[in-house]
């Protein structure tokens, strides 16, 4: 390398840590204050979710929680500690977090996508509704990857305010209709799409499309130049916050996709169900989390038709407040969650105003409209 270009790369990445630095102060500063509001209105909404309740078909009195935290109390973020992955609280492999961003998949969830490849290797998932009762699914990697993740799918509107809390991370998908594709595009994320990185995907010969689009984790990093890891978005602790038993929790997104947590005391992680069947993956592992958080948000229906069959897409709204579940440790937590903007990850508190953490592990986040019922079985 030339003395000048090697200046100038010098340079370039100098100021991506600086601006790196200066987003992760504004943050600070930002969570410092939604902290302070948020303590104002706590009370308000821990009366609000006592007097519903009874409203849940719940044996337990189930406690919230709600997705991305990683706030201390005071609302600071901790640092990334370079022996423990940032998205699970896990020792990193080799005793060092990977210098490489965050990177998002849109993974498909409809029936004909299952079963899924490399969800086990994720360290976050979330679930999010899209058009005529399905889901899609944002699988999250950092420190681990895999060579084969997938169904490759579209993107949407919602997948730019999921992966807008990850520091600059690198987001991969199929396209999508031209208000998704440029929502994507104007996020803070290094956009991946398929139409323009053909080469970093391929196609599996025992599925047909659009089921058969498939990535290795490593191609995608390979595009993307940052070599800066996110900061946590959870709080995490050994020790158990006090919550309600609860054995399982039934969330029916749809007649179609009816999905279901069941606890595992022997393994000591919440199991997957759909349909009322245990899910594997492609590998025949069941897809398992030591953490489920489900967030109820409300929905803005659009005008965009994203099938043949005229469904059109809904925007579920992840920024303000709302009220939430953490399951961890065969209990149910229940807090007000709150997110000012897209670009920070939500306080998730407790009665008492304090951060609720998660259990070290792998978390799948369900964002789930606040029309439906959930269930909590003790």
């Amino acid at each position: 390398m030339a003395e000048g270009e090697a200046r100038s790369t010098k340079g370039s990445i100098s100021l991506r840590q600086n601006r790196t630095e200066r987003r992760r102060k504004n943050r600070r500063t930002r969570q410092i204050q939604a902290t302070a509001a948020l303590a104002v209105v706590v009370a308000g909404v821990v009366a609000g979710v006592v007097a519903t309740e009874a409203g849940h078909k719940s044996s337990a009195a189930p406690s919230r929680f709600v997705p991305p935290q990683g706030k201390l109390a005071g609302g600071q973020i901790p640092e990334v500690a370079q022996s423990l992955c940032p998205l699970t609280d896990l020792p990193a492999p080799g005793g060092k977090v990977p210098a490489r961003p965050a990177l998002g998949v849109s993974i498909g969830n409809d029936p004909g996508a299952l079963p899924q490849s490399g969800l086990d290797h994720a360290d976050i998932v979330f679930e999010v509704p899209v058009e005529g009762g399905i889901t899609r699914l944002i699988a999250i990697y950092q420190c681990s990857g895999d060579t084969q993740v997938g169904p490759v799918r579209s993107g949407r509107w919602i997948d730019a305010q999921i992966m807008s809390q990850f520091d600059h991370p690198a987001f991969a998908f199929a396209g999508g209709i031209a208000f998704d594709e440029q929502t994507i595009a104007s996020a803070p994320l290094f956009d991946a799409n398929f139409f323009t990185y053909g080469n970093a995907y391929f196609r599996t010969s025992n599925r047909v499309p659009p089921e058969n689009l498939y990535l290795n984790t490593a191609s995608i990093w390979a595009l993307d130049h940052s070599r800066q890891p996110p900061a946590p978005i959870f709080t995490y602790s050994t020790a158990k916050p006090q919550g309600s038993p609860t054995q399982s929790v039934d969330i029916p997104f749809s007649g179609e996709e009816p999905i279901s947590w069941h606890w595992d005391p022997t393994a000591g992680t919440w199991e997957r169900y759909y349909n009322a069947t245990p899910e594997s993956d492609a590998d025949g592992a069941s897809v398992t989390a030591t953490n489920v958080v489900i967030e109820e948000v409300s929905i803005q229906p659009t005008s965009y038709v994203e099938d043949a069959n005229g469904a059109t897409e809904i925007e579920p709204i992840t920024t303000g407040s709302g009220p939430a579940w953490v399951l961890r440790n065969g209990e149910a937590i229940r807090g007000p969650w709150s997110r000012p903007p897209a670009t920070d990850p939500a306080l998730i508190l407790d009665r008492q105003g304090k951060p609720i953490p998660l259990a070290p592990g792998r978390t799948w986040v369900e964002i789930v409209p606040n029309t439906v019922g959930v269930s909590f079985s003790s």
